[in-house]
């Protein structure tokens, strides 16, 4: 899908399907393989600080910088360009994007960000998996809990 002034919720949704188990995979595969040096990049400066705070024994100090990181990584990467475009890296190769599951509104910012931060959560815990084929819509628990879907363009 090129980026153009129409906008999904003006396109004909006709086209689109509810995207695969192995297509969310792959897509996801390669998130994580492109989001690793921008985790570094962000990482990297203050790595040198987080172990000496944590050798000091200053440990909250520690896990306040460290989930300030986090936090920044993870909007840098997945929540700014699925809230722009619905799109991260892996899923624009992929074709595939998230959308609202009513598919007439355009997604909130937090809701992409709560999604975004509950599906790396999900990411150590093999369950939510489990849950993709939730009521036959191709969803995960983390789908039907921010109401959203990921669709597939047709080729």
């Amino acid at each position: 899908m090129s980026f153009s002034s129409k906008t999904l919720l003006e396109e004909d949704l006709s086209v689109y399907s509810l995207a695969s188990y192995d297509k969310r995979m792959f897509a996801c595969i390669l998130d994580l393989f492109f989001a690793f040096p921008l985790w570094l990049a962000v990482n990297m400066p203050f790595s040198h600080l987080l172990e000496k705070w944590l050798a000091l024994g200053f440990k909250k100090p520690y896990y306040a910088l460290l989930l300030t990181i986090m936090f920044i990584f993870v909007g840098l990467y997945f929540v700014l360009p699925s809230y722009k475009w619905g799109q991260t890296i892996g899923k624009k190769i992929v074709g595939i994007q998230l959308i609202s599951a009513d598919r007439s509104v355009k997604l909130k910012m937090i809701t992409v960000a709560f999604r975004e931060f509950l599906s790396l959560f999900c990411l150590t815990i093999p369950l939510i998996f489990l849950t993709y084929l939730y009521k036959g819509k191709k969803q995960t628990l983390v789908d039907v809990l921010t109401h959203t879907v990921i669709i597939s363009f047709k080729n």
